[in-house]
């Protein structure tokens, strides 16, 4: 439910956002609007993203269409931090209306994680009480990340990217289980999850 809130939310706000003018984009030559940002902010927004529920990073782009990112965040159990790559494709002009560009990206993130099924709970006993849910904790996990996010420019220095993805952690045989139950039938489980939030970006 929360993600479906956030997926509107962030469709509203691309919607009514006006598209960059057609002058400017002629004038970029094919050039992305905002390649002068060779530095800039992004503050991030989201559900089990790389870096928790919010967070910020510094952007780089050594190259046009490169960005190299690092950033920290607050997720459910801890501070979160992420250092990763990401590659733009600009969209034919006939496609950029809303989107501009197709980003793909992957990254490494790191710090404490705690996994729960909640479905996997069972009524037991005469009045009623719930058997703990399956559950397993990381006092420090490393993920691989791999997002997939669209992007738009708002102006000259500010650009939107909702973004989806998937991590998966590296280190999964650290993780411990909770109770007897996930150690006997799920020693393998939360060693992924997927992810959507939004990043806003915002340079000189």
């Amino acid at each position: 439910m929360r993600t479906a809130r956030l997926a509107a939310l962030v469709f509203v706000a691309w919607s009514s956002v006006e598209s960059p003018a057609s002058g400017q984009e002629a004038q970029s030559s094919g050039n992305r609007p905002d390649a002068a940002h060779w530095i800039a902010a992004e503050a991030t927004a989201g559900v089990a993203t790389p870096l928790g529920y919010i967070g910020a990073s510094a952007v780089l782009r050594p190259i046009r269409w490169v960005a190299l990112h690092a950033g920290v965040g607050i997720g459910a159990v801890g501070v979160q931090w992420e250092a990763g790559i990401r590659g733009s494709l600009p969209l034919p002009a006939r496609l950029r209306m809303p989107v501009q560009y197709l980003d793909v990206g992957a990254s490494w993130s790191t710090g404490p994680y705690y996994w729960q099924n909640i479905a996997s709970q069972a009524w037991q006993g005469d009045f009623g009480q719930p058997s703990p849910p399956q559950a397993r904790y990381w006092q420090q996990a490393n993920w691989l990340n791999i997002t997939l996010s669209i992007e738009r420019t708002l102006g000259s220095i500010a650009s939107i990217r909702p973004f989806v993805g998937v991590g998966f952690i590296l280190d999964g045989v650290d993780g411990i289980p909770m109770d007897a139950t996930t150690r006997q039938s799920c020693g393998r489980c939360g060693e992924w999850t997927p992810y959507v939030g939004v990043a806003m970006a915002f340079g000189p």
